[in-house]
């Protein structure tokens, strides 16, 4: 069976339809996570409490089954990937935060990436990346959003590692150093129609233009979450070198926009 895809292409303000067919790939069914009745929840867990999220079908009148985690303490890990790095040469201070350039902590992602060529009525051709998917995570207390965006503030407060270090030595721990968050499932009320949830969906959609040759629709399904703690962790031999309780935005995520 082959199924038909048809892309809509922005370009110079023209719009064209860019339509092509490629065959069905087989889909192998997922094996279900089993979630800890008790205890502490770790990343696989709050991925398999996200994507319950996707799969349910919303029904106005049912309690959304991932309540039923409202409360859970769980810890994460963020890799320098996700983390915002900086280095004074005149000082020789490193600084690392999280990156308040996250939307959230994405946790995993099922994505399928491809790339086309569109064209305009103009005959303007464009090799556009194509991604179409779920990702899922957990939210991101100190992203930028609203005013802050604009004028470059962060939020991260008390959640930042600094130490003064010459430039080889903060280059290595710069790539080793990890942060570990420790933190709570938290109830998310989004008011009529919707009802309450501990995971809440934002898309991230793109529409391929010249300048921003980028077709994306991914839905993001995000655990809300307050975190309590902050561990600064070198993997390279998994110790801690710093510790802060998380005070500066003890309350959880909001949606975003």
């Amino acid at each position: 069976m082959r199924t038909v895809a048809a892309f809509v292409l922005v370009l110079c303000g023209s719009v064209v339809t860019v339509t092509h067919s490629k065959p069905r790939a087989a889909t192998r069914p997922r094996a279900a996570h089993a979630i800890p009745a008790t205890g502490l929840l770790k990343e696989d867990d709050l991925i398999a409490i996200a994507r319950l999220e996707a799969r349910t079908k919303v029904d106005q009148f049912a309690e959304d089954p991932t309540l039923a985690y409202v409360g859970r303490k769980f810890v994460i890990t963020l890799a320098p990937k996700q983390l915002a790095t900086e280095y004074d040469q005149n000082t020789h201070i490193l600084s690392v935060a999280p990156s308040a350039f996250l939307d959230f902590f994405e946790l995993t992602r099922d994505v399928r990436a491809s790339r086309y060529v569109g064209q305009n009525a103009f005959g303007v051709r464009a090799d556009i990346a194509k991604e179409r998917g779920s990702a899922f995570g957990v939210c991101n207390p100190w992203r930028f959003s609203g005013l802050s965006r604009l004028i470059g503030s962060t939020a991260s407060g008390g959640v930042r590692y600094i130490a003064q270090l010459d430039g080889p030595a903060a280059r290595e721990l710069s790539k080793s150093i990890r942060l570990r968050l420790s933190g709570r499932i938290t109830r998310l009320d989004r008011g009529q129609p919707w009802r309450p949830t501990a995971v809440f969906m934002e898309p991230k959609l793109d529409v391929a233009k010249l300048d921003h040759p980028y077709d994306t629709i991914v839905h993001q399904y995000i655990v809300s979450a307050a975190f309590d703690k902050a561990e600064w962790v070198d993997h390279r031999t998994d110790k801690v070198i710093s510790e802060s309780e998380v005070t500066d935005r003890p309350g959880q995520c909001s949606v975003l926009g």
